[in-house]
């Protein structure tokens, strides 16, 4: 089965973080039958690893625009921004653009962003990754976007809320997403014998490390696991929990 671009940096990330971060060389070998989605020795003993991108569910922006209508319109400025990238020569990796949720006037001013995409992917196109940038934003939302790896050549659209990310509301819609992903691949993987590690793509934002490891009290299934692992990006990532206390660092 074909590598997913989510489970690429999952991969690169947890491979990435044992050997700079522990000193370990690993190496993630793919299934044929997932899940789970790969698997890998360490000391004689083998783990199963499962990986899944996080990404908030959310009711579509109070206004004029339907949820439906914004969905569709995001998907046109990515499909546009791609074809534009591709026919200029620019496109070489893998690039994440992401819309804030209240965001009602970004239908008058698309072509505007759009450019502003297209010189951020000029700029980065020789950068195996590429820090993050807001090149729109209004007090209705914002536009940023990230160079997450070098391959492969595409361009992945998400959209999240517009909530402080200090507020109870906010704090809660990370700890229900993270839940979500656990219970949904504790009974997929309900099965499987070998020690589980779960690596969550983080594509909540502007979620950080406090507020994933605030919700470790609260979450139900976390010990079905071996351990949890939270990637950034494809070089920035961190174990939220696990039974081996010397993989967790600060």
């Amino acid at each position: 089965m074909k590598e997913r671009p989510d489970e690429k940096i999952g991969r690169e990330c947890l491979e990435g973080y044992f050997l700079y971060r522990l000193n370990l060389g690993i190496r993630l070998i793919r299934n044929k039958d997932d899940p789970p989605d790969y698997h890998f020795c360490l000391s004689q003993e083998k783990f199963a690893v499962e990986v899944t991108a996080v990404e908030a569910k959310f009711d579509m922006v109070s206004g004029p625009t339907t949820a439906r209508g914004f969905k569709a319109f995001r998907k046109k400025i990515a499909r546009s921004i791609y074809t534009k990238a591709r026919q200029q020569a620019l496109l070489r990796g893998y690039y994440w653009i992401h819309f804030i949720e209240r965001c009602v006037d970004f239908r008058k001013d698309g072509d505007n962003f759009e450019q502003r995409a297209l010189s951020y992917i000029k700029r980065t196109r020789n950068k195996p990754q590429a820090a993050r940038e807001t090149i729109y934003a209004t007090r209705h939302g914002k536009f940023i976007i990230e160079k997450m790896s070098c391959s492969p050549d595409k361009i992945l659209d998400t959209a999240s809320s517009g909530a402080w990310p200090e507020t109870p509301e906010f704090k809660a819609m990370v700890c229900r997403t993270v839940q979500g992903a656990l219970s949904n691949k504790k009974e997929k993987l309900k099965t499987e014998n070998l020690p589980i590690i779960l690596v969550l793509v983080d594509r909540i934002d502007p979620a950080e490390r406090t507020h994933y490891k605030g919700c470790l009290g609260n979450l139900q299934w976390a010990d079905f696991f071996h351990s949890i692992f939270v990637a950034e990006s494809s070089n920035r990532g961190y174990f939220l929990c696990s039974r081996r206390e010397d993989w967790i660092l600060g």
